[in-house]
């Protein structure tokens, strides 16, 4: 089965799993490969950035690396959580500065310096406004954040969103997509197709349409991961939402290269 380029482990703030079960859950699934890619996230407010132990993560993925060689890839990366403010910009660029890494994801968690996750930056908003907001933060923290691979969890939103209807459509902001998928196509920057989001909210197809006829072509798989029995989390369903759309393609990094595997 296809590679599962964004998971978790207890080098992660928000995860407690040891990362050898997230090796062998894979190898249970037969997912080709996993990337883990722990958290980064730098704060306005002055506090500390949520930040792993870099020394002690590459000892021991690369030594699981060695050990499941022949049965899974193992690959490394970070998940950046982009700010367009200079100061976390900065930070981030300083943070993968010398590293060698497969995959660098650049994740919006934090929309005009206000935590998606907790809901605050829901507050006193429309759906059309916090979603519009969010999609044209992410075009301007791109522009910015120029040493990322990959967009992580495009519709993270709609995990946490209030409304109702938690749905992010095309229909709904035809030009901040736009914009941003031409910059990402033009820039050779990959979108993630998060299942855990799309577990929670289904994604909209028009979404992807979209993106593949403005010539997008690089798409990562994400289960987003936390917890080793989530690893590959619906793959089979989600890979046959993208064919059913014309995809055939899928791709993991490595050395922070696309490498492409069938659907």
């Amino acid at each position: 089965m296809i590679s599962d380029t964004h998971l978790h482990s207890a080098f992660s703030m928000d995860s407690n799993t040891v990362p050898r079960l997230n090796a062998e859950s894979a190898e249970s699934s037969k997912i080709n490969t996993i990337a883990f890619t722990e958290h980064f996230d730098g704060y306005l407010d002055g506090r500390a950035p949520d930040d792993f132990n870099q020394d002690d993560y590459l000892r021991e993925i690369l030594a699981l690396k060695e050990e499941f060689s022949g049965r899974v890839g193992i690959l490394t990366g970070i998940e950046l959580g982009m700010q367009p403010d200079k100061c976390i910009v900065d930070l981030c660029a300083k943070r993968i500065e010398g590293l060698t890494l497969d995959h660098v994801i650049g994740s919006m968690h934090y929309v005009s310096g206000l935590d998606v996750y907790d809901s605050s930056y829901f507050q006193g908003k429309s759906k059309r406004e916090s979603f519009s907001l969010l999609l044209t933060e992410t075009l301007d923290c791109l522009h910015k954040f120029s040493y990322v691979d990959t967009l992580g969890h495009i519709d993270y939103s709609s995990r946490y969103a209030p409304y109702e209807d938690r749905q992010l459509r095309y229909g709904e902001f035809p030009d901040e997509f736009d914009a941003l998928f031409k910059f990402m196509i033009w820039n050779g920057i990959s979108l993630e197709f998060n299942t855990k989001t799309a577990g929670r909210v289904p994604p909209d197809p028009e979404i992807w349409t979209r993106y593949k006829e403005l010539g997008g072509e690089l798409i990562t798989f994400a289960s987003d991961a936390h917890k080793p029995w989530l690893v590959g989390y619906e793959f089979g369903k989600y890979s046959e939402f993208l064919k059913n759309l014309g995809y055939q393609y899928t791709f993991r990094y490595e050395n922070r290269k696309p490498v492409a595997e069938n659907l």
